[in-house]
């Protein structure tokens, strides 16, 4: 178990309170300078909106003229 636990530690699921919470958590137990997100969402529209919702929780907007 502790293998999967150890897998597991990295990786984020929730609404985009939570996720925001665990991305700080994650930098200040890595001392990460960035931190890439990736997404295994099947759809592309749904990638979009959850990366667009990590996004807004850091107070981040799309450029306008963006598609999305």
């Amino acid at each position: 178990m502790a293998i999967v636990d150890e897998a597991m530690s990295s990786h984020l699921i929730g609404p985009p309170d939570a996720v925001r919470e665990g991305l700080i958590q994650l930098q200040r137990r890595t001392e990460a300078d960035e931190i890439m997100i990736s997404t295994r969402m099947h759809s592309y529209e749904a990638r979009v909106r959850s990366l667009t919702l990590v996004a807004e929780g850091w107070g981040l907007t799309p450029p306008s003229g963006s598609p999305h």
